[in-house]
């Protein structure tokens, strides 16, 4: 292997959204979540450091501040931690090469910040150029596993996945078809923001106004760049009772941000949006859904009824 020389290795803060964005959207383990159109909308501060070689970005890593300028996790963002250009082979291995720029690259980013935390994408294989630095010394990343449901619908027609799909959600959709449930896009942010509100208040959850402002901005966001979707479901009378943000990114539909009326819970309108969101989603040619994390047993339960693949990734910390 050609060796590379410090001088065609560059760490730098990347301010150039656009060229960030180029990087980002040829990655194998890129998400909606590291777009800068994404991270504005986090009203978070962040910083993008980068690894270019001969002016190329290879290596990416966004981190998010809290007010003391400490590195945090915010609510509604998953996956935005290293990212890396390489098409690796079939089997998640990095090439030599890749060794050599995770070296540089970790040795600087932990020089410039020395206690990270940050997520790593369910498809991030190849975890040992991180879990090797620094080996057999004391500052080392440490790994704890996540998870989250996927659900493949490429080449399905939509009877042919609510065969797959638990035979209870099944029956509830269809109940709640006979109990006049309409599912349409809607463009209100406001219902979407009291809807959750009222269904973590059910479960004892105290919402502040700040998360509701971050809901608000990455619903706004969303739609004004065109890369997500409210979704509601109305009774037979017309109201909401539910209410759902479905952001895209190539391939994949996020099921990010969502909130039913507890009232009508006897209706399965929750059960009835995740369904019909799905059902758009296969008429537009996506492969994937997303159910955003699988990381509690009531949530992992419910979430596994749609034919859900388990997929795991890893938050790291240092």
């Amino acid at each position: 292997m050609e060796q590379i020389s410090e001088n065609q290795m560059k760490f730098v803060e990347c301010t150039n959204f656009e060229e960030w964005d180029s990087f980002i959207n040829n990655s194998p383990v890129a998400s909606i979540f590291c777009t800068s159109s994404f991270l504005k909308s986090l009203i978070v501060d962040f910083e993008i450091l980068v690894l270019k070689i001969n002016g190329i970005i290879e290596l990416g890593i966004v981190i998010f501040f809290d007010n003391q300028r400490n590195s945090i996790l915010p609510s509604f963002s998953m996956y935005a931690g290293i990212i890396y250009r390489e098409k690796n082979n079939k089997k998640g291995i990095f090439s030599e090469k890749y060794f050599e720029y995770f070296g540089y690259f970790l040795s600087q980013l932990t020089f410039r910040h020395r206690h990270l935390v940050f997520d790593l994408h369910h498809n991030f294989i190849d975890i040992r150029p991180i879990s090797w630095f620094n080996y057999g010394g004391s500052q080392v990343f440490k790994f704890m596993p996540y998870y989250s449901g996927i659900v493949e619908i490429a080449d399905l027609d939509f009877e042919s996945y609510l065969r797959q799909i638990s035979k209870s959600k099944y029956r509830e959709y269809y109940k709640s078809t006979k109990l006049g449930l309409t599912f349409e896009s809607s463009s209100s942010i406001k219902d979407l923001q009291i809807l959750y509100l009222n269904t973590h208040k059910r479960q004892g959850i105290t919402i502040s106004e700040k998360l509701l402002a971050q809901i608000e901005s990455i619903a706004h966001s969303a739609i004004l760049n065109n890369y997500g979707v409210i979704y509601c479901v109305k009774n037979a009378d017309g109201v909401i009772i539910s209410s759902q943000l479905t952001i895209f990114f190539n391939d994949t539909a996020y099921f990010l941000i969502g909130g039913n009326m507890p009232e009508c819970r006897h209706l399965f309108s929750s059960n009835f949006i995740i369904l019909e969101m799905i059902k758009i989603c296969i008429a537009k040619g996506i492969k994937y859904v997303d159910l955003c994390g699988m990381n509690s047993p009531n949530r992992s339960l419910t979430k596994s009824y749609y034919n859900t693949i388990l997929k795991s990734y890893f938050q790291v910390r240092i």
